[in-house]
């Protein structure tokens, strides 16, 4: 299912520093990614999601820079 960032990483548990260490990926990149003030790098888009488990499109916020429509209702 297609959800935020936010939302992946709430299922999971984590704070945003936890994603940060897991992903090695600074909590200041998670946190503008999940303000939406930034557009992740596409290395930074692959370790987010591979830390979260999931696929990079089923990240809203990552589905622009891979090229795929945005989700309706994403949560």
């Amino acid at each position: 299912m297609v959800c935020s960032l936010r939302a992946h990483r709430l299922q999971r548990l984590l704070t945003v520093r936890e994603l940060a260490r897991v992903s090695k990926v600074s909590h200041t990149a998670i946190w503008m990614a999940e303000a939406g003030t930034v557009q992740p790098r596409l290395a930074t888009i692959r370790a987010l999601a591979q830390a979260l488990g999931v696929e990079p499109g089923m990240i809203a916020e990552f589905r622009p820079a891979l090229g795929l429509p945005p989700a309706d209702g994403a949560a």
